[in-house]
């Protein structure tokens, strides 16, 4: 192994285990600033895949970007699917297409 590869590599696994660590000691109650946060990031690793998509300098590059693109896509989709379902309960139930009902959302 090379030593820019293996700094990589150790790299990675701190990241994950630091990442591992801040999540869980996240409240509950920050749950829905925490999505906010991650669907942010997602947006710029999708901009960054479409950046290196573009025509890198070989085909790997651009074969890495659609992938980037597409997992950084599912992951800001997946992100605000929760963050939806996060906030719903906050709510009262009553969601944007409930307004004109006569039961005022209720079911």
């Amino acid at each position: 192994m090379t030593g820019a590869l293996l700094v990589s590599v150790y790299l990675l696994a701190l990241a994950c285990f630091l990442g591992y660590d801040v999540v869980s000691k996240v409240a509950p109650t920050l749950y829905t600033a925490l999505l906010t946060g991650m669907n942010a990031m997602n947006g710029i690793v999708v901009v960054a895949g479409l950046y290196l998509a573009r025509g890198g300098i070989d085909s790997a590059g651009g074969i890495l970007g659609c992938v980037t693109v597409g997992l950084g896509t599912m992951a800001a989709v997946g992100g605000f699917v929760a963050t939806h379902r996060l906030l719903g309960p906050a709510g009262g139930g009553r969601g944007a297409g409930d307004a004109g009902r006569s039961d005022g959302g209720r079911q």
